[in-house]
C-alpha cells in the first residue's frame, strides 16, 4: 500500500531522512548535559576494578 504516492520501500528512505532532520533540530534546541553526566557516560564503558577471570 502506497502512502502519499511513495512506495513502501521508498517510504523507509523518506522516514530515515525525516528522522535525521528531527534529530538535528532536537540537538540544536536542547542544552548540553552537565559535565558530571558527560563523565559518567564516558566512564561507564571502563570497568572500575576488573577482577580475576573466572572459569565458565
Amino acid at each position: 500500500e502506497w502512502w502519499f504516492g511513495i512506495s513502501p520501500e521508498g517510504f523507509g528512505s523518506v522516514a530515515m531522512i525525516l528522522n535525521f532532520i528531527v534529530s538535528i533540530v532536537v540537538l540544536k534546541f536542547t542544552k548540553e548535559p552537565p559535565q558530571h553526566v558527560q563523565e559518567i557516560v564516558e566512564n561507564i564503558r571502563i570497568p572500575s576494578s576488573p577482577g580475576d577471570a573466572i572459569n565458565h
